[in-house]
Formats: C-alpha cells, sequence, structure tokens
C-alpha cells in the first residue's frame, strides 16, 4: 500500500509518497483529537482494514477503571504530542506518524512496572530471572525504556534510542570503544564495545533533546564544533542477554561532521588528536585478521567523571 501527501492537503514542498507496512495504524489521531486527513492510502494488494469508532471505544474503556486510567493518560499525552509536533519541535504530523508518540513516550512507567511484576518470576510469559526482572523494573523506574505484551503474550521491551553519527574531514567517524565501570580504584573494570555515541530517550525527551544531552554529558569538549546535518530512523529488534526478552530498538540516527577541532594530548588523554599529519599509521599483518592498523584513541569524561574512550 502507498500512502501519498501532496501541496493540497499537507505542509509538503511536491508529491511525497511511501510505502505503509502491515498492522500500521491509519489516523490514529481521530481516537484522540478533531482530526482532519491530511494524505490519501491506495492499496495495491488484497487487504482487511479494521476500523475503530472512537465514541464507542470510550463507551468500552469507562466500564473497566483500570484500562480507563490508563487510556485517559494515552489519550492526554497524545494529545499534547500532536499539538506539539511544529518545527522546530518535531515533524508536522500525518495521517500515519506523530512525532514522540510511542508506548514510552506517552505512558507511566508505573503501568508497565506493576506488568513487569504481576508476569510471574521466570514463567512462560518471558522466562526472564528473578535479578533480571528487577534490572529491567530499575531500568523502568529511571525511565530508559518501556514495555507491554506482545500478541503471544510475552513480555516486549522497547528502547528509544538517540544516536550520533559524527564524520571528520577525513571521512571517518566517531566510535566509543570502552569505558570505566565500578567505580575507582582496583574494582573498576574497563568495559569494551564497539559503537556509536549514543543514549537512550528519556520518557517523553525529543530526539534532538536527547542528542544535545549526549552531547553536553560525554561528549562536552567537542560539541563546539559539530555541525548537524540529516536525521534518520532506524529499527532492529533482538532478545536483550541483560534482561532475558525480547527487545524493540527505535534508533533516531543524528548525521553530523566535525570541523575546525584538534585536540592535544593532556594528562586524562592517552592520545589525542583528531587530526593527525605528524606521523604514518603502522599496519601489522595478522593472518587471521588481516591487516591492523595503528589507531589512536583519546578519552573524554562524561558528566560523572567516567572515562570513556573514544576513536576515528
Amino acid at each position: 500500500h502507498v500512502y501519498t501527501q501532496t501541496p493540497s492537503t499537507s505542509v509538503v514542498d511536491g508529491v511525497v509518497s511511501m510505502p505503509v507496512r502491515g498492522d500500521t495504524w491509519v489516523c490514529e489521531a481521530s481516537l484522540w483529537s478533531e482530526w482532519v486527513t491530511v494524505g490519501k492510502i491506495a492499496a495495491v494488494t488484497r487487504s482487511k482494514v479494521f476500523s475503530m469508532h472512537a465514541d464507542k471505544l470510550w463507551t468500552l474503556v469507562k466500564e473497566a477503571p483500570s484500562v480507563r486510567k490508563i487510556s485517559t493518560t494515552y489519550a492526554r499525552n497524545f494529545h499534547k504530542q500532536l499539538t506539539m509536533a511544529t518545527p522546530p519541535l518535531g515533524d508536522y504530523p500525518t495521517d500515519l506518524y506523530v512525532p514522540h508518540t510511542s508506548v514510552a513516550d506517552l505512558l507511566s512507567s508505573q503501568v508497565e512496572i506493576e506488568l513487569v511484576e504481576s508476569s510471574g518470576g521466570s514463567d512462560h510469559h518471558c522466562g526472564m530471572s528473578f535479578q533480571q526482572k528487577q534490572a529491567l523494573i530499575q531500568e523502568l523506574e529511571a525511565e530508559k525504556c518501556c514495555v507491554h505484551l506482545d500478541k503471544d503474550h510475552h513480555l516486549l521491551r522497547t528502547v528509544l534510542m538517540a544516536i550520533l553519527s559524527l564524520v571528520r574531514f577525513d571521512g571517518r567517524r566517531l566510535v566509543e570503544l570502552g569505558r570505566w565501570e565500578g567505580g575507582a580504584g582496583a574494582s573498576a573494570i574497563l568495559k569494551p564495545c564497539c559503537k556509536l555515541p549514543g543514549t537512550k530517550r528519556r520518557r517523553g525527551e525529543a530526539p534532538a533533546s536527547a542528542i544535545q544531552r549526549l552531547l553536553k554529558d560525554d561528549l562536552g569538549g567537542l560539541s563546539p564544533h559539530i555541525r548537524m546535518a540529516a536525521v534518520r530512523c532506524e529499527t532492529d529488534q533482538a532478545t536483550s542477554p541483560k534482561y532475558g526478552c525480547e527487545t524493540v530498538y527505535h534508533k533516531i540516527v543524528q548525521e553530523a561532521s566535525l570541523y575546525d577541532a584538534v585536540i592535544e594530548g593532556n594528562e586524562r588523554i592517552l592520545k589525542a588528536r583528531l587530526c593527525d599529519t605528524d606521523r604514518e599509521s603502522l599496519s601489522v599483518e595478522v593472518e587471521c585478521l588481516g591487516t591492523i592498523t595503528d589507531q589512536d584513541v583519546f578519552m573524554i569524561q562524561d558528566r560523572t567523571r567516567v572515562p570513556v574512550f573514544f576513536s576515528w
């Protein structure tokens, strides 16, 4: 199926079309507001459409006090995000998408904590251990994820991510290699990783705000030299080994470039020259890995003064 917007009904410069996946909500905004459609959908294959009447929905919701409480919270927060969905706070809403209206953005974490607590210790709902359940509850209390039951009544965790894809003058991207964990002293350990800098969005936090928080908390020294560019969306799904449940990762990837920045080494930086033209890279040939290139690694302390290691 194809969804199309035109300048006569939407704030677009020309005709804009996009595919519509199965299980997609169409005009959900009409359940929580006085909504006027801003586009058209054309079916290209045989399909089924299930419609829902807003007034009849609320008649049913009122019969269950617990459901009414959740639905009222969801509706109010959805309407708030709908009315705020104008640049520069966010994109204009469409019949298929209203910015920042995922379950994690709209519902209270306490509702989901009760859902996790009622799912049982390590039963058929999710196969989680007691420790994994407690860790998930702590993450919900910190408002860094949300959970709900999927169609098979298993717990499904959703995480909203804000990722920074930072490119310097030679096309290399900034990659986080690891950070110290466990405090200071002999008890501290270096937890390795290989990923783009990122942060979990807090409940109700706009992607742009999450990126600014990431720059301030983890990349403070670089932020004055970063120029923002386009934004893209990605979605991944995998089983989380830490929490023992299936997890969907909704990622907002902010493209950016670095300019006019040369960081010299000091006592807190292992080896830090973002623009290194003073020496040639040393290469080592390893049979099972190929060529290993000597690479500078530099350290930036985050807002809690935890050392975080990066490279290009």
